[in-house]
This record gives C-alpha cells, structure tokens and sequence, in this order.
C-alpha cells in the first residue's frame, strides 16, 4: 500500500446528498478578551448576592429559627459584588388558578465573567437561589397596604425610590407637605398630615410606589461554561481552555420583606452609576 496524499479526503459518503466527509473537520475556537469586551460595552450595572444555607438550627434535621427574617427561604445573602449584564428576553406569562390570576415572568441574562468591583476573587459565579439586583437608577412599580407607624419612619418590602400614591381611608398625603423620602424609606413631615391612630389601632396605608427591580436565579443553561479560546478566535493552535460567562435565567422576585432578608438597611448606600456623557444617545 502506498501512503494517500496530503491532500487525500475521505471518500465515505456521509448523510445522503452531503457528499465526501472531511477527513479532519475544522475546529471552532473564540477570543475570550472579545467576548468580555462585548459584554462590558453592551451591559449595564447589577448586583449579585450570593446565597448559603442557613445554619441557625439546632440540629442538621432540625428546622431554622422562625425569628429571623431567613427563615422564609432558608438560606442567607451575602458578598455583594458588581457585575454587568446583558438582558433579553423578558417574559410574562399570566396563569389562571383557583386563588386568581397570579403573574410569572422569566428574564435571560448574559453576565460579565469578571465582577466590576477590584475584590481578590475577579470570576463571575452563579448558582440557583442567588439574587441579581438591577442597577439601583432602573425601578418598576409595586403596591403595598401597610399599618401607619407614629413612632419612626414608614419600612416599605423594598428600597422606595418615589412614591406615586400613597392614602388611606380618609386622606391623600403628597410627597413635600406630609412626607418625604429619606434614606430609601418613607419619613413623616411635622405639621403635615398624618394618619390616625384610633384606640391604639394605626390606620392602614396603600403605598404605590417605585422600586428597584430583584430577580431570583432559577436555573443556568450554561452553569459551567468552558470554550477554547486564543488570540486569533480561530482553531489555529495555541489554544486553552477557558471559563466563558455564564447565561443566567431568573424571575422577579414576589417574595416580601426583601430588605430585611438582603440585609438592605445594613448595606452601603449603591453607588450612583456612571453617567456615560453620551449626548447622541442620552444618558443614564
């Protein structure tokens, strides 16, 4: 037998049609400093929580300590840290059940496989349960009935970037005469008006409001996410293997009393995110 030609290919027919199947078929590579490049000029500000399981138990078996606010997942949040995302593919789905109609929605996020912030540990990593906090600036609409508090300011579920409503069975209170919002919560003016307090009874609220959108991871297509990866973006050699950015999809959260579980009022204030200067197509 002699040896084939360098330039020999393999005659095996593949698939009908398709003809003759290479005989080494072309390895897909990418630049991965491309892809992060990409997805910093595209993405915006967020804030990851990671989460752990709760160990305030008296035994493994044992169930949390119903006093604190992690009781109601079982887990606690913890290191907080910047990232950027890229969404899409914002979902609604109403559903039709016994209690009513309840509202569900999924979002898709590309995130950044670095954190924005100079911590020691610079890989982005993402499992189920964590939380992702939309850039503080972004809000979205929420309502809540809540008791008058007379002795101190008025703790809403979530942080309170402005108030659209806010009444109760009698009166109608506006923002600058009967209350202002300082530090993200809802603070009583004197010689404004205020809601009574009947036989010990606070009257009862109805707050519209604004806040800053919370999304629950719930599962990761590409929870591990490895490529080959070199300076050129193609299969030429040298080539490496490499972490890529994860693909995240989550759902807003429903769940109340997010700052107490966060730990938001114990946090730093976000940071007011950059403002691009960018006058052709406005800023942020």
């Amino acid at each position: 037998m002699t040896r084939p030609p360098i330039d020999d290919i393999n005659t095996t027919q593949g698939y009908p049609n398709l003809g003759p199947i290479p005989s080494l078929a072309p390895v897909a590579s990418f630049n991965l400093s491309q892809i992060e490049n990409l997805l910093l000029t595209k993405s915006f500000l967020a804030y990851h929580y990671r989460h752990a399981p709760n160990p305030d138990r008296n035994a493994l078996l044992a169930p949390v300590n119903p006093n604190e606010q992690a009781a109601h997942r079982g887990v606690r949040y913890y290191a907080v840290r910047p990232l950027g995302i890229v969404p899409y593919s914002f979902k609604l789905e109403e559903r039709l059940q016994v209690q009513g109609i309840w509202g569900q929605g999924t979002v898709v996020f590309n995130v950044t496989g670095q954190y924005l912030d100079n911590g020691t540990e610079k890989n982005t990593y993402i499992r189920e349960r964590d939380i992702i906090v939309l850039n503080p600036t972004i809000t979205t609409m929420t309502q809540q009935l809540v008791e008058y508090n007379p002795t101190g300011p008025q703790k809403l579920n979530y942080r309170v970037k402005g108030v659209d409503y806010l009444a109760d069975d009698t009166n109608v209170y506006q923002e600058g005469r009967d209350f202002q919002i300082l530090n993200e919560q809802i603070v009583w003016v004197d010689g404004g008006l205020k809601p009574r307090v009947i036989n010990g009874q606070p009257a009862v609220l109805t707050c519209v409001y604004f806040m800053t959108p919370i999304y629950i991871v719930q599962n990761l297509p590409h929870s591990l996410r490895i490529i080959p990866s070199n300076d050129s973006g193609h299969g030429a050699f040298p080539r490496e293997a490499v972490y890529a950015p994860q693909l995240v999809i989550a759902k807003p959260s429903t769940i109340m009393e997010e700052n107490d579980i966060l730990g938001f009022y114990n946090l730093p204030p976000f940071p007011d995110y950059r403002d691009s200067q960018n006058t052709t197509g406005g800023s942020v």
